[in-house]
């Protein structure tokens, strides 16, 4: 017997284990797959959200609450188009 620990295999593991449980998301920024990373860095007042596409093909991710987009100094929500190795930088008040 091994075990399986392959990131397809995990992703979907912790999908179903986290839909079953009711678990709401931990970050706002909800990524569409795999080639996005979402990284946190914060301050005393401040939480940044660094999202970077690691793929050739652009994608879209989902903000659960408005947050505002640095680059463009704007208050966004929703559905997000990323582009192919894109980043986007949003910010909130803690």
């Amino acid at each position: 017997m091994a075990a399986r620990t392959d990131t397809d295999f995990l992703d979907a593991f912790y999908e179903r284990l986290a839909t079953s449980l009711a678990l709401k998301p931990a970050l706002p920024v909800i990524k569409a797959n795999a080639k996005v990373s979402i990284q946190v860095r914060e301050n005393a007042t401040t939480r940044y959200y660094f999202v970077i596409n690691f793929s050739h093909r652009p994608t879209t991710v989902t903000l659960e609450v408005p947050l505002r987009q640095i680059f463009e100094n704007q208050v966004v929500s929703g559905k997000q188009d990323l582009a192919s190795y894109g980043v986007q930088v949003y910010m909130m008040n803690k």
